[in-house]
């Protein structure tokens, strides 16, 4: 996501979909680098020229040979803070289901006590 975000530029907002579905998970976990040989990718750099598609080309080469490195997150809460913290655009609207009932704004204002988002 960070990889897209800096392409895209500056955004107001992320919406994360399938929240509901995260509990059907053994595991709830995220990949922020990847194991690449004896390497690890932090960080997938952008072409130096705009919209180059032999650049892109490589990236996925090269990701295809990556292995990802898992952290375990706890929580969906977790989730939504980490991708706050990580991608400095807040997360602001959420679906949790299939129906419109199952899709919500949050309130940015969480509790800074806990990093908590309300009624998630």
């Amino acid at each position: 996501m960070r990889y897209a975000l800096e392409l895209a530029g500056s955004l107001d907002y992320l919406t994360v979909t399938c929240l509901d579905r995260l509990a059907e998970l053994p595991a709830l976990q995220v990949c922020r680098r990847y194991s690449f040989d004896t390497f690890v990718v932090e960080r997938i750099a952008r072409s130096p020229t705009s919209r180059s598609l032999a650049h892109q080309e490589q990236i996925m080469r090269n990701l295809a040979r990556c292995r990802p490195l898992f952290e375990p997150v706890a929580n969906p809460s977790a989730l939504l803070e980490l991708l706050n913290g990580e991608l400095g655009t807040p997360v602001r609207f959420v679906s949790e289901g299939p129906s419109a009932a199952d899709k919500r704004w949050l309130d940015i204002s969480r509790d800074h006590e806990t990093g908590v988002y309300p009624s998630l």
